[in-house]
């Protein structure tokens, strides 16, 4: 792995793999979506036809063997999203959380440049907002303003991130020249970096230091 053809390859396998596990079962699944490798099944025909089902699966490729989670309490995690069934039926969903989640993210006084601080706001409000409905987005929102305070944000901070911003794109007609990349200093490269803007040019700012550049590999290198 690790060929940007990977994904491709493997989606294009699984796609003709489920065609025929799925033409050759003897009960069909009421919906099978898949992602990759990962599927979410709805099943009608009674827990012991499942076991049967998932049998059939593992016989079908002899590299290909599948497990089965069931949902528990109401509840099926898949992927980054839980959902969950409703009284009536119906299925919502939202942000998914394995139990050794410990709401860890970049601390606000950590020193990083302040888009990439806000970038994890951002991305936290951006994720809730596409996989949690619209009865489980306030308690994630809720869950997310906690976790950014224990990780140093201001409430301030939070609000403005969510109120639409009234900057004006940048005009396409008048692109950048070029780019720059600094390592990030607070109260020097942010300078720099608007004086370069005054010169159509770009800056990205890069974590000053780096473990890689602290920690060195022990083993010693061999002449090829």
């Amino acid at each position: 792995m690790g060929s940007p053809l990977s994904p491709v390859i493997a989606n294009l396998f699984m796609q003709e793999f489920e065609e025929k596990a799925l033409h050759s079962a003897t009960h069909k699944p009421t919906l099978w979506l898949r992602y990759v490798d990962d599927t979410f099944v709805i099943w009608s025909h009674g827990q012991e036809k499942l076991k049967a089902f998932l049998e059939h699966l593992n016989n079908v490729h002899p590299n290909i063997k599948f497990t089965i989670e069931i949902e528990q309490n109401d509840q099926l995690p898949f992927l980054d999203v839980l959902v969950k069934k409703k009284r009536d039926g119906r299925l919502g969903h939202t942000v998914y959380r394995k139990p050794t989640h410990t709401d860890r993210y970049i601390n606000a006084k950590s020193h990083h440049d302040p888009s990439q601080l806000k970038s994890v706001i951002k991305t936290l409000i951006n994720r809730s907002q596409k996989l949690a409905d619209a009865d489980n987005i306030k308690e994630e929102m809720t869950n997310i303003r906690e976790a950014l305070i224990k990780n140093g944000f201001h409430h301030r901070d939070i609000q403005r991130t969510l109120k639409p911003s009234n900057k004006e794109d940048k005009d396409p007609a008048d692109p950048a020249i070029a780019k720059a990349y600094l390592p990030y200093i607070k109260g020097m490269t942010d300078k720099i970096s608007r004086i370069l803007q005054k010169h159509k040019i770009d800056t990205t700012f890069t974590p000053y230091r780096k473990i890689h550049s602290i920690l060195r590999n022990p083993k010693d290198k061999i002449a090829l």
